[in-house]
């Protein structure tokens, strides 16, 4: 008797562990493609990040310009990293490379 419930309670956990795993499977959503940068090159939303960064480069605001050109750089663009003049660093913002 008491083997039988064993048995029942066994079979029900495992139906139930089956059950949220293909739950989780069927509802995972990959990473959405990336909107800025496609094959390494800016997409026009990119470049108008890129610019927008640029902006805010411009008007000393370096922490802003960072967040902005890291976007970026995260989503595959390198060159939003690394300038011919300089490259961001996480603590300065922009210095001599």
């Amino acid at each position: 008797m008491i083997s039988n419930r064993l048995s029942q309670l066994a079979r029900q956990a495992i139906v139930a562990v089956l059950a949220l795993t293909l739950w989780s499977c069927a509802t995972y959503n990959p990473p959405a493609p990336s909107k800025f940068v496609v094959n390494g090159q800016l997409t026009q939303e990119g470049k108008q990040l890129r610019d927008r960064g640029i902006e805010f480069y411009q008007s000393h605001d370096d922490a802003k310009a960072y967040e902005v050109w890291r976007i970026l750089a995260d989503q595959g663009h390198g060159e939003s990293l690394r300038g011919g003049s300089g490259c961001l660093d996480r603590k300065v913002a922009f210095v001599k490379c």
